[in-house]
């Protein structure tokens, strides 16, 4: 399941927004339902999107670690 292998990933290093879609996305065309997956998972608190020197990134919320 890519979306839990994102969290996971996301729960131990801040993946940048290209990194994640990339993960996400099985092909190019699937690029909006990857960024549509990301935005779901901030929504719902499951990850945190922040900007770091011109970049966007996404980590898990520690609160939500196990």
């Amino acid at each position: 399941d890519p979306e839990k292998g994102l969290l996971a990933i996301a729960a131990v290093h801040p993946m940048r927004e290209e990194a994640a879609l990339k993960f996400l996305s099985q092909s190019p065309a699937d690029r909006k339902a990857g960024k549509d997956t990301l935005q779901r998972l901030v929504d719902q608190g499951e990850l945190i999107r922040t900007e770091y020197q011109g970049h966007i990134f996404y980590l898990r919320r520690p609160e939500l670690q196990s």
